[in-house]
C-alpha cells in the first residue's frame, strides 16, 4: 500500500483476522511545528519553534529511539524542506535591516515611476523579517525585502504597523528549500495615489528563490469594487519543487461573496512572458476566511477549504484546468464521541475551516475542527482518507486503531467532563501537519481552550520506535520573588515515549507536597508544573530541578532554575513582625520611603490575630503610645489600605 488509504482498506477488510501494526505516539514535549517529513535515511524532520521561541528543526529516529532539537535563533514559525537540509524562519530585523520607500505629491496620481525616499525607521528593527538556515553550511540567509514594482504598485517592503510584528511571514517551502513564499507588507500608495508610505497596512504574496537570492511579488488584479485604483492584497500558502506553481489567495482576510473577499487561487509561470499568471480556483468567493491551503510537491494537487467545503483540486495537464472535487463539508458521524455537554447542548455543528494539510496525492486530509460552547470555543482534529470517503474525528480515529494511550484516562485521553472521563476535550490534540508519504503526522494544541501540560507529538501509523528515552525540552526558568509575588510557578516538558513521572528537587532534596517549615505550601512536586503558594523569603529560595522518567532508558534531569528574592525587595522589612515594630508619633508621619509591603515575608499573627484573615504576609507593624487619655483618630492617608 503506497499511502494511508490503503493502510485504511486493510483496517477495514482485515481487522477481524489480520494483525495490523499499531501507531505510535512519542512526546515532543514542548514547542510547535509547522510541517513534518518523511524519513530521510531514517530520520524524519520537523520545523517550527522551540519552548523559548527560536526557529527549531527536530531530528526523529524511530529505529535508533532518538528526538533531537536544534534551535538557530529567530522567532520560531519555522518551516523545514523535505529533506530536512533548509530551514526558515522569523528572526528580528536587525542587520542587515530591511526598509521601505515613502513618496510625497505624486503627480500624476498613482505614477508607478514616482520619486522615493528610503525609509530610516520602517520596517522597524523590532519586527519580523524571514531567513534560511543550511544545515550544509550551518549558515543563515536573510531573505531581504521586496523589490519596487511600480506597475503592480509595490515600491519595497512595508511596516507591519506592530513593533514586534513580521513584515515578512513564510507559509511554504519547497521540497529541495530553494524557495519560500508567503506574505509580505508593502510599500504603496494610499487611496488617492498622491501619495506612498510604508505603513500602509496592505500585504502582497511573493516569491524568494534562494539560487539567485532574488524576490518576486506575485501579481494580484485591481479591486474591483472600491479602492479600485488599489491592487488586492494578497496570500501565499505553498509552492512546488520548481517554484512554477503557488497555491494562494487574494483579499485573504476578508469575509464575504464579492470579488473582493477571500478568494483561492494559484499562479503559476509563463515560459512566454517569464512572468507569473493568476487564475482563481472555481468554488468562488469564500464567505469565511482560508486559514491554509495544502499543495503537493509537483504542484498538481491542491486541497483547501472553498464554498462547498473541503475541495480537492487536480491539475488536468489536457485542458490545462483545475478539476474540482467537494471531498467534504462533516464530520461523520457529526458528533464525536469525547464531546462534552457544553457542546452537545449548544448543539452548534462542527468547523472544519482550520488548519489543513495532505500527503502527497491529496488522498490522506488532516485538519482542525472546533466546537462552539455558546460562549467559547474547544479544538480537536480530523482525517479524511479515500479509502473512507468521509472525514472522521481525530480522536475517535486514532481510538479505532487502538493507538496506545488513547483510551479514557490515558496520556491521550479525554480531560474529563463532569465525572465522565470518557468525555471532555481530548489530549489527541489536533494534527497540523502530515508527511509526503502520510506516515507521520504532528498533533498540538489549538484554539481558545489549551489543555495545560497535553504534550504536542509525532504519530507514525507504522515503522514507529519501540520506545524513546525521556530528554527534557522545556527546562524550567530563573524566577525572582517577593512578599508580593502569589506563588513561585516552575515548569518541564519531557519528550519521548509517554506516560512519564515527575520529581521536583529543592537543593538536591526531593520535594513533597503540603505545608513547609516556613509556611509555604507545595503542589505538584510529582507533576510537570511546580507550585510554591505564598512564598517566604529566604526559606524558598533555591536551586529546583526536576528529573522526569519515561518508559524506557534513564531518566533525564533538567536544567536547575536559581529561584532568588526579588532584588529590588531582597531585604525583609525592619517591622515585619509584631515584635520589631516601627514607632509612630501624633501628627503625620511618612512612611512611604522603604515601606513597600513586597519586604514583608513574615506572617505575623501573634498579636491581634483575631483581627487578621487569611495567610496576608504583607502585614507591617507599627506601634502608637498615647501622651494623654482621651479620644485620637488614626487615618492611613495616601495609602491603598485602609
Amino acid at each position: 500500500m503506497k499511502n494511508l488509504g490503503g493502510i485504511l482498506m486493510m483496517v477495514a477488510g482485515l481487522a477481524c483476522t489480520t494483525a495490523v501494526a499499531q501507531p505510535t505516539l512519542t512526546a515532543l514535549g514542548s514547542g510547535s511545528a509547522n510541517n513534518i517529513t518523511n524519513s530521510n535515511g531514517g530520520i524524519i524532520y520537523l520545523g517550527g519553534g522551540s519552548a523559548s521561541g527560536q526557529v527549531a528543526r527536530w531530528a526523529f529516529n524511530p529505529a535508533a529511539g532518538t528526538l533531537t532539537q536544534l534551535t538557530v535563533g529567530g522567532s520560531g514559525n519555522g518551516r523545514v524542506s523535505a529533506d530536512g537540509q533548509f530551514l526558515v524562519g522569523a528572526f528580528a530585523n536587525t542587520a542587515p535591516s530591511v526598509r521601505g520607500n515613502t513618496a510625497t505629491g505624486v503627480s500624476p496620481a498613482f505614477n508607478p515611476s514616482p520619486t522615493l525616499v528610503a525609509s530610516t525607521t520602517l520596517p522597524g528593527d523590532a519586527e519580523f523579517g524571514l531567513r534560511r538556515w543550511s544545515a550544509a553550511t550551518n549558515t543563515i540567509t536573510s531573505l531581504g525585502g521586496l523589490p519596487i514594482v511600480g506597475s503592480l504598485g509595490v515600491f519595497g517592503s512595508g511596516s507591519s504597523g506592530q513593533s514586534s510584528g513580521s513584515f515578512l511571514s513564510g507559509h511554504g517551502i519547497s521540497s529541495t528549500g530553494r524557495f519560500t513564499t508567503g506574505l509580505a507588507y508593502v510599500s504603496t500608495f494610499n487611496n488617492a495615489g498622491t501619495s506612498v508610505s510604508a505603513n500602509s497596512f496592505r500585504w502582497r504574496p511573493f516569491l524568494w528563490d534562494g539560487n539567485s537570492a532574488t524576490m518576486t511579488v506575485l501579481p494580484t488584479p485591481f479591486r474591483t469594487t472600491s479602492n479600485t485604483s488599489l491592487r488586492r492584497t494578497g496570500n501565499a500558502y505553498a509552492v512546488s519543487t520548481d517554484g512554477s506553481v503557488v497555491v494562494g489567495a487574494t483579499e485573504h482576510n476578508v469575509g464575504g461573496t464579492g470579488d473582493d473577499s477571500a478568494r483561492l487561487c494559484v499562479w503559476r509561470f509563463n515560459l512566454g512572458t517569464g512572468a507569473y499568471d493568476l487564475t482563481y480556483l472555481d468554488d468562488g468567493a469564500i464567505s469565511s476566511t482560508p486559514s491554509s491551503v495544502a499543495m503537493n510537491a509537483a504542484g498538481t494537487v491542491i486541497v483547501g477549504r472553498g464554498v462547498s467545503g473541503i475541495n480537492r483540486w487536480v491539475w488536468n495537464v489536457g485542458t490545462s484546468t483545475w478539476a474540482r472535487t467537494t471531498l467534504f463539508s462533516t464530520l461523520t458521524p457529526a458528533q464525536p464521541s469525547w464531546l462534552p455537554a457544553a457542546v452537545t447542548s449548544c448543539g452548534v455543528p462542527a468547523n472544519l475551516g482550520g488548519v489543513l494539510a495532505m500527503n502527497d496525492d491529496g488522498s490522506v486530509v488532516v485538519g482542525q475542527a472546533s466546537w462552539s460552547t455558546c460562549g467559547s470555543f474547544m479544538s480537536g482534529g480530523f482525517i479524511y482518507t479515500d479509502a473512507t470517503g468521509v472525514a472522521t474525528d481525530w480522536y475517535d480515529y486514532l481510538a479505532s486503531l487502538n493507538a496506545p494511550g488513547v483510551a479514557p484516562g490515558g496520556l491521550y485521553g479525554p480531560i474529563g467532563d463532569n465525572g465522565d472521563i470518557t468525555r471532555g476535550q481530548t489530549r489527541a490534540l489536533s494534527p497540523v501537519a502530515i508527511s509526503p508519504d502520510g506516515n507521520n503526522v504532528f498533533c498540538q494544541n489549538l484554539g481558545q481552550q489549551f489543555i495545560v501540560g497535553a504534550s504536542p507529538y509525532i504519530l507514525n501509523f507504522t515503522g514507529g520506535p519501540t520506545c524513546v528515552a525521556p530528554s527534557i525540552s522545556l527546562n524550567p526558568s530563573n524566577t525572582a520573588f517577593s512578599a508580593c509575588s502569589s506563588g513561585i510557578t516552575l515548569n518541564v516538558a519531557g519528550a519521548g515515549s509517554g506516560p512519564f513521572t515527575y520529581q521536583w528537587f529543592k537543593d538536591g532534596i526531593p520535594m513533597v507536597d503540603g505545608a513547609t517549615p516556613s509556611g509555604s505550601t507545595v503542589t505538584g512536586s510529582t507533576s510537570f508544573q511546580l507550585r510554591v503558594n505564598l512564598p517566604l523569603g529566604t526559606s524558598d529560595a533555591g536551586s529546583y530541578y526536576a528529573v522526569v522518567t519515561g518508559q524506557c532508558g534513564s531518566p533525564a534531569q533538567s536544567t536547575a532554575a536559581a529561584v532568588t528574592l526579588d532584588t529590588a525587595f531582597a531585604t525583609p522589612a525592619a517591622n515585619d513582625t509584631c515584635a520589631t515594630a516601627q514607632v509612630v508619633a501624633a501628627g503625620t508621619n511618612v512612611l512611604g520611603t522603604g515601606q513597600s509591603p513586597c519586604n514583608a515575608y513574615v506572617n505575623d499573627e501573634q498579636s491581634f490575630g483575631s483581627c487578621i484573615t487569611g495567610a496576608t504576609k504583607t502585614d507591617r507593624w507599627f506601634s502608637f503610645t498615647p501622651v494623654t487619655s482621651g479620644n485620637y483618630r488614626l487615618e492611613t492617608c495616601g495609602a491603598n489600605y485602609d
